[in-house]
């Protein structure tokens, strides 16, 4: 069992003094600048622009100062401080074993440049730092490289692949901005940035670590690379965001071919086809899979390797109105006949009226409103649809970025997840009879249910194994079985009960979910034997309080959720049970002759506020665990067109 817990308490008359005590809810309007894309939301303090509970009271705040643009690299004025600001959820630590890094991405600011004619910068400093890979359009703001014929001398065989992203920014004002790493089309990392206070006179650091081993089959010599930062800079926000970026080989054995030369290709066909699929190999590090497909919609544009991120917006209260997006999955690209396990991981990101939903009480008892639309109440689920049929569902994790509240809160602590958004797999077992039939196709589709504004950023991707030797294949005459337990629950979040004299005033909102579980099973036959294969995500728990007065602009909320995931292949030892569990699931593997099961737990409480200071708690908890086997339930191979089961779509669902 691992956990990890953080505990920030901060007084408003010590390190807050000045702080204004009503709490501003941020809105968003159109970001400055002439070259921001259309659609482009900037958050901004704005009265009166959202409605209902929790918006101030306080009229609009006067425009901010204007500052020069500062271009300076930061963290190397020794008249200047630098704070170190970390995860403590996610610590980057150095390696176990030898390893060796080679550079993606130099040191650059983002943006690179700026309008020198509509700003002033600082004097005697450049105003243009983009050097080659670097472009700007005044709010997109990329690096476009491309990955190394070698991934580093040696020849040692490579264990696990990490990649590290180190960001600084200046003493001045910028927001907590968005940036993704792409290999290819595969969004390796994924996350927001540390936003500034010009009170805390001092620059800021911080890194991202993340094991990238699960792309280790998509990563190739030469791939383009993508590094994209959403910025603004002008003299209301001063300070670029700096960032670098470089990919870390462990090993753990010597004697193989480094990665990227044709010794080394022949050595990972030559594992394949003899069967030995988690043998340690330059591009094969134990567990990971043989294919990996980024889910990306049809490009938009005629760029190659774009980006690869999915947005998605809500339009009202009603589950037919919250969003989601399918993707094609031809069988062109599955090679059917050979997968023996199959995931999809997904990572989803809240912005613009989205961004505070876990802090807003219900849209649906007291009248909150943002862009014209409800709030909803505050929970959110991922889910994930396979040919129309709910396959999984996870609640989201509330990430609080950092210029959530106020940025002095995180000058050194910042809040989970913030630096690197956590992500949800689905194991498709009960699907791999269907995706090994040849010729089928079909399709993904992940919702984010109870959204209903504007709007959530994904990031899904396919993983597959293959095999030599025999593939799980479909039973005929049935199909994955979909089965659940408050079934109304698993078709809508529930809603609050509210207590005030005046909802539009002030109040308490309390939104507590009874337990329920979705399952889906079938019965597979690999080589001479029939195996159940089944998944099932269960929330145990999830209680919601939200305390506001309008009046004063004080709130606080508090919100606890324990929920579990699972995926079983009993009745056998079929080939792909024997292979390892990718580390990146953060599950323990228990294996017996009768059943192979991975249990997955999460448990986590969030509180804060703002009265006279502000308390937040993180805690997180993941336990593994095996249990024995399920009944049996039949399934087949099924071709045609696939229902939508989605609850409000025109399927009956559960």
């Amino acid at each position: 069992m691992a956990a990890a817990a953080v505990l920030f308490a901060l007084a408003a008359g010590a390190a807050l003094a000045g702080a204004a005590p009503v709490r501003r809810f941020p809105v968003y309007a159109d970001c400055p600048g002439k070259d921001a894309p259309a659609g482009a939301m900037c958050r901004q303090e704005l009265g009166g622009a959202r409605r209902g509970p929790g918006a101030a009271a306080a009229a609009a705040a006067p425009p901010p100062a204007q500052l020069p643009v500062d271009m300076r690299f930061p963290c190397e004025d020794p008249n200047i401080p630098c704070d170190l600001n970390i995860d403590v959820v996610q610590p980057v630590l150095p390696p176990a074993g030898e390893s060796c890094s080679d550079v993606l991405m130099p040191w650059a600011p983002f943006p690179c440049t700026f309008d020198a004619n509509r700003s002033t910068g600082v004097p005697g400093q450049p105003t243009d730092l983009c050097g080659a890979g670097f472009s700007t359009d005044g709010y997109t703001n990329l690096f476009r490289g491309f990955m190394p014929d070698r991934l580093c001398s040696g020849g040692a065989a490579v264990d696990k692949l990490l990649l590290t992203v180190d960001f600084r920014v200046a003493n001045g004002r910028q927001f907590d901005r968005t940036y993704s790493y792409q290999f290819g089309s595969a969004v390796a990392a994924f996350g927001t940035c540390s936003e500034p206070s010009r009170l805390i006179r001092a620059d800021k650091r911080w890194s991202v670590t993340v094991d990238v081993s699960h792309l280790a089959s998509y990563i190739r010599p030469g791939q383009p690379t993508r590094f994209a930062l959403a910025n603004v800079l002008d003299n209301t926000y001063n300070v670029p965001i700096w960032a670098t970026a470089r990919l870390e080989a462990v090993f753990t054995a010597k004697g193989a071919p480094p990665w990227g030369t044709a010794a080394a290709a022949r050595r990972v066909h030559a594992a394949a086809s003899a069967g030995a699929r988690g043998a340690a190999s330059p591009q094969l590090p134990a567990g990971a899979p043989d294919q990996v497909i980024p889910l990306v919609l049809p490009p938009a544009s005629t760029e190659p390797y774009g980006d690869a991120l999915t947005s998605v917006a809500g339009s009202g209260d009603r589950p037919a109105f919250w969003p989601n997006v399918t993707f094609p999955l031809p069988a062109s690209v599955l090679k059917p006949g050979s997968i023996t396990r199959a995931a999809v991981t997904v990572v989803p990101k809240a912005n613009g009226c989205e961004e505070f939903w876990a802090m807003t009480p219900s849209g649906a008892a007291t009248n909150s409103t943002c862009g014209g639309l409800s709030t909803g109440e505050p929970y959110r689920e991922v889910r994930l649809y396979v040919d129309g049929q709910l396959a999984g569902s996870y609640p989201i994790f509330y990430t609080m970025y950092t210029g959530g509240v106020d940025p002095r809160l995180w000058t050194a602590i910042v809040a989970a997840y913030a630096y690197s958004l956590p992500g949800y797999t689905f194991d498709l077992l009960p699907w791999l009879g269907l995706l090994n039939c040849a010729g089928s196709d079909h399709t993904i589709t992940v919702e984010v249910f109870g959204a209903t504004g504007a709007d959530w950023v994904l990031a899904s991707t396919l993983l597959l194994w293959h095999g030599d030797g025999p593939a799980p294949a479909s039973v005929p005459g049935a199909s994955p079985t979909l089965r659940g337990s408050g079934a109304l629950a698993l078709a809508n979040p529930g809603v609050s009960v509210c207590s005030g004299d005046d909802l539009a005033v002030a109040g308490t909102c309390r939104m507590a979910l009874r337990a329920r579980e979705m399952s889906v099973e079938t019965v597979l036959r690999v080589g001479g034997e029939l195996a159940l294969a089944s998944v099932s995500y269960r929330l145990d728990e999830f209680d919601s309080t939200i305390t506001y007065d309008n009046a004063d602009g004080t709130s606080s909320w508090r919100v606890t959720a324990l929920h579990s995931a699972r995926w079983l292949l009993s009745a056998g030892a079929p080939h792909h049970a024997n292979a390892p569990h990718p580390p990146w699931a953060a599950v323990e593997v228990k294996r017996g002759a009768a059943a192979h099961e991975q249990h997955a737990t999460t448990a986590w409480l969030q509180a804060g506020g703002v009265a006279d200071g502000a308390v937040f708690e993180i805690s997180l908890n993941r336990t593994a665990d095996a249990a024995g086997d399920a009944p049996w339930v039949r399934g087949a191979c099924r071709h045609g067109a696939a229902r939508d089961a989605r609850p409000g779509h025109g399927g009956h669902g559960v």
